[in-house]
């Protein structure tokens, strides 16, 4: 693995990174791209949140320091153990995270007893973005806000659009430029229930 370390306001947080899991490559940017995006979410102290495609568990970590329990969804083994020893290196006691396919696991969780519907649902999923499964257990878990990260605003828009169309309205979308002198953004949006 690699480390990265991360400063946010007056939180630092340490990273290790396998080979095979993703982290964003410009960190600069990348403190500043978290904060605004966890500022943009409202956080509240006694929310549940649901990181999915956690990778090596930033955004959650992050969410971790403002509110009462995060449970991360990877599917990568690598990163998603990545993911595990971060919050334990970073001495998080409120977060969580599970392998697997994101709609999968969902389906899971929502039938165990003790599963605690999340206020805010975190998503960073893959340039191909939600699959249909994936999309479906979010409408169904019906959290307060969607916080929505992309790199790839066709399929963010597209996801957006069914999310719309059924339960949410779009509050705020702000791209920040990750990728200086290419034609790359990572995009972030805020969905709010009807």
């Amino acid at each position: 693995f690699f480390r990265e370390t991360l400063s946010f306001k007056n939180d630092v947080l340490q990273f290790n990174v396998s080979p095979t899991a993703f982290f964003q490559p410009n960190t600069d940017q990348a403190e500043k791209f978290y904060e605004l995006a966890l500022d943009m979410a409202g956080l509240s102290d006694d929310a549940v949140v649901c990181d999915l495609y956690c990778g090596t568990g930033t955004l959650g970590m992050l969410a971790s320091r403002k509110v009462k329990k995060v449970l991360g969804i990877e599917l990568s083994p690598e990163a998603s153990l990545d993911a595990r020893e971060n919050v334990k290196a970073n001495h998080i006691n409120n977060m969580s995270v599970i392998t697997g396919d994101v709609g999968t696991t969902l389906t899971q969780l929502r039938c165990e007893e003790d599963f605690e519907p999340p206020q805010l649902v975190v998503l960073d999923p893959p340039r191909g973005g939600l699959d249909e499964e994936a999309l479906e257990n979010i409408l169904d878990l019906f959290p307060e806000k969607i916080l929505y990260i992309s790199c790839n605003p066709k399929t963010q828009a597209e996801n957006i659009q069914h999310l719309c169309k059924e339960k949410y309205k779009l509050l705020a979308v702000r791209p920040v430029d990750q990728f200086p002198h290419t034609n790359h953004v990572e995009n972030i949006a805020i969905l709010e229930k009807i």
